[in-house]
């Protein structure tokens, strides 16, 4: 019923019986089919990455897991609770870019204009089922473990709708892939995904960044067979853990893995400071994500984590294989609609 419901609302789109608000200014849209993690806040980055060196670049998404409402700019000083912590991720990591957070996006928008005008581009967080905003572009994420080929819509599967939503995408990055993915896989997909969409497609793996600690972004020095307590609320951390293991082969690994967005509390920080505790001091470590630092630096966690030796694993994407093309195609959409915009 939950997709057969997304159907009928989008035929009345598409009908025009409901309106659709479009902008004269470049508009991304970072998206998918299922809930849950596909990689979508690092894809954004990507983006910043390949576009701030030409253009004035804001972001707006929803701003998950916040206690606020409304439309908001993201402060580097705010805490998750007001703006989520993947925005607030975003604004740390590129302080010079403007950061929105909002429900409505044709509202957001309209007010991300008025209170940025020098904006020439916009990049929106998980916007591809909000119909009442037509993007620019839209481009579809699909992880590579579990495409919206293979799933079902919920809640028997985890697709917010049915597969054929697709055609709406301009470009579908099938993400997380592993990075010795063979051609016969890539055509494998690719000949699965064209059966629901004719847009390009591309594939994209996570690339791992070397650990830093979170006091002073140092890179540490780093010890052999450390002990190791990682912390996640991610929904999918299993990547990330094995990647450690390989990468560092921690004669000792616990990992205290909570959902996706999770605040943590008192109690449960606790519990992982009282395990790191048990390991040797010389050699022990404790590892977050970038994403889970926003949650851990909070006030009512300053003396817990004082003397803690605390490193971040900083993740980003890169693309297998025509990786220029991509970025070539997203720079030349961006010159192509940056136009003199009006707000409606």
């Amino acid at each position: 019923m939950y997709a057969y419901l997304a159907a009928f609302r989008q035929w009345f789109y598409q009908k025009r019986l409901f309106k659709s608000v479009s902008f004269d200014l470049p508009i991304i849209n970072v998206g998918n089919l299922a809930v849950g993690g596909s990689g979508k806040t690092p894809h954004i980055e990507y983006l910043i990455r390949v576009l701030q060196p030409g253009f004035q670049v804001a972001t707006l998404s929803r701003g998950y897991g916040r206690k606020t409402r409304g439309f908001k700019e993201v402060m580097i000083s705010g805490q998750p609770i007001e703006f989520g912590d993947e925005s607030l991720q975003i604004k740390r990591k590129f302080p010079e870019v403007r950061v929105f957070v909002g429900e409505d996006r044709v509202k957001a928008i309209t007010a991300l204009l008025l209170e940025a005008p020098d904006t020439e581009v916009i990049l929106l967080d998980d916007a591809f089922q909000h119909l009442p905003l037509k993007a620019g572009l839209n481009l579809l994420l699909t992880d590579f473990a579990k495409p919206f080929t293979h799933d079902k819509s919920m809640p028997w599967g985890r697709l917010r709708e049915f597969p054929k939503a697709a055609d709406r995408a301009e470009a579908v990055i099938v993400t997380k892939c592993p990075s010795l993915i063979s051609e016969n896989q890539k055509d494998q997909l690719k000949l699965e995904l064209t059966e629901f969409t004719q847009a390009p497609i591309y594939f994209s793996f996570l690339k791992y960044g070397s650990l830093y600690t979170f006091k002073d972004q140092s890179i540490p020095h780093w010890p052999s067979e450390p002990e190791m307590v990682l912390l996640t609320g991610l929904a999918q951390p299993g990547l990330m853990a094995q990647y450690l293991q390989e990468q560092y082969k921690p004669k000792v690994f616990k990992h205290f893995a909570f959902s996706d967005h999770h605040l943590f509390t008192k109690n449960e920080i606790e519990k992982v400071i009282a395990a790191y505790h048990q390991l040797d001091s010389s050699k022990a470590v404790m590892v977050v994500s970038e994403k889970d630092l926003q949650r851990l630096l909070l006030p009512q966690f300053d003396t817990l984590i004082a003397d803690i030796n605390i490193f971040v694993l900083p993740v980003e994407v890169d693309f297998k294989d025509h990786t220029s093309d991509f970025n070539q195609w997203i720079i030349n959409y961006v010159r192509q609609a940056s136009t003199n915009y009006s707000i409606p």
